[in-house]
């Protein structure tokens, strides 16, 4: 009973802390018109894509802020609140634009919204039970992962082209359920499955890579890291988990598989390079906002690569000084 007492007052503390802040901020200036970038004005310049991709990175803010108790934190609460507001923002102008109104993004962005700053209710709905501590079946996993090798010599038997795009779309499906930054899901994916097409890497990449029977472009939308100053580097971790999940998903189906680098510091190496990837960005319509980061090379194989050495655990670990 005086538990139930002292979550009542919380509660109740909670309720007066938020009414406070709303009240204030009535009388304050909004943040909003202190960042350009988030101007009314501003947004309606954009593509209804790169809107959305701010939208997922606020309201992932939000979400995070709810997991870390940050929205009740007098010293915090109103960052986050600013945050909502530019979401807000962000989420009428796409409303505005009637370009995009069927994506699951919106959806779960105006839960979101409406819910702030009580999530519970719609976590309570959505929560599913934790999985069960299962060590046989995560050694089994495991073992199966040191399997998977950089395939590079493709057997002669491989599925037509008709299955190969079926797999194709279930190795992409893999590749979005990478963690990314800020929600943003950048990534952008090309299909090569006819001869024409793969060569028309004949000249950046190697032999094993275009011969493969099915290849996978992966690129990332850079307009969606350009109000944050972590663009170098999210975007290509954001890339490469996307790449791995590819790369792990094929070989569970029993592909092999091979990742292949591609950035633009290849691309832009040799005037060589630069003329064949500008065909494949001209035979398929790639924007130049489209930033290169990788591609798998897939197919079947009949032996798998020998299994080169790895550095023991033991000398891999970060310790702490004794």
């Amino acid at each position: 009973m005086r538990q139930l007492k002292q979550d009542y007052y919380l509660e109740l503390i909670k309720k007066i802390y938020r009414k406070l802040r709303s009240f204030k901020r009535r009388f304050t200036e909004s943040k909003l018109t202190q960042n350009p970038f988030y101007e009314k004005k501003e947004l309606q310049k954009k593509d209804s894509k790169v809107l959305l991709a701010l939208l997922r990175h606020d309201c992932h803010r939000l979400e995070k802020a709810y997991y870390n108790n940050y929205i009740d934190d007098i010293k915090k609460a109103d960052s986050y609140q600013y945050i909502k507001d530019r979401a807000v923002s962000v989420l009428n102008v796409i409303k505005e634009k009637k370009e995009i109104n069927d994506d699951p993004s919106l959806i779960w962005a105006n839960d979101i919204l409406n819910s702030y700053p009580d999530f519970d209710t719609i976590y309570k709905q959505r929560k599913k039970k934790g999985l069960t501590l299962n060590k046989l079946e995560g050694d089994k996993f495991l073992e199966h992962l040191k399997l998977r090798r950089s395939c590079r010599i493709w057997s002669s038997r491989q599925p037509d082209k008709n299955t190969l795009k079926i797999f194709s779309e279930k190795l992409i499906e893999a590749a979005i359920s990478a963690p990314n930054t800020g929600n943003r899901q950048a990534w952008r994916f090309c299909v090569l499955i006819d001869e024409v097409d793969r060569h028309l890497f004949k000249i950046i990449k190697e032999k094993h890579c275009y011969e493969a029977p099915l290849m996978i472009f992966v690129g990332m939308d850079s307009r969606f890291y350009e109000h944050a100053g972590d663009m170098d580097h999210a975007m290509y971790h954001d890339a490469g988990a996307a790449l791995m999940q590819i790369v792990n998903t094929g070989h569970f189906y029993g592909f092999g598989t091979c990742w292949n680098y591609l950035a633009q510091g290849q691309v832009t190496s040799r005037p060589q390079n630069v003329e064949a990837y500008d065909n494949f960005v001209k035979t398929f319509n790639i924007p130049d906002y489209i930033i290169p980061s990788g591609i798998v090379s897939i197919g079947l194989i009949d032996e798998i690569p020998p299994t080169p050495d790895r550095m023991p655990v033991a000398d891999l670990l970060i310790k702490k000084p004794t």
